[in-house]
């Protein structure tokens, strides 16, 4: 078992309820809830800043700061990474587009 993440958008007419009670925007999911979880709301505004934070990051810094492998595994952890952060960019790109939140959560 290792460590999950989460990310659980909501509509930002509903930003208030997030903010008040994130968990009532969780799935069930008993993995989730094996640990200590940390739980946050990003609100619709703090989604643009994220969103620009992720686009920052290149394959070039993932290269940079990926543990040394040996060069010829390098690229394709490199690869590998690179396509869970480009699904990342797209979903939050999209959270700001059409102006929602999410909660997030590490368990």
């Amino acid at each position: 078992m290792g460590i999950r993440y989460y990310a659980y958008a909501f509509d930002g007419d509903v930003t208030d309820l997030a903010l008040a009670d994130p968990r009532r925007f969780l799935s069930s999911d008993p993995l989730a809830d094996g640990w200590d979880s940390w739980l946050r709301v990003l609100t619709p505004g703090e989604m643009a800043a994220v969103s620009q934070d992720l686009n920052r990051i290149s394959e070039n810094d993932l290269r940079q700061r990926l543990p040394a492998v040996p060069r010829a595994d390098q690229e394709s952890e490199v690869s590998y990474a690179a396509h869970y952060l480009q699904q990342a960019k797209s979903f939050v790109s999209n959270l700001v587009t059409s102006g929602r939140g999410m909660v997030y959560l590490i368990g």
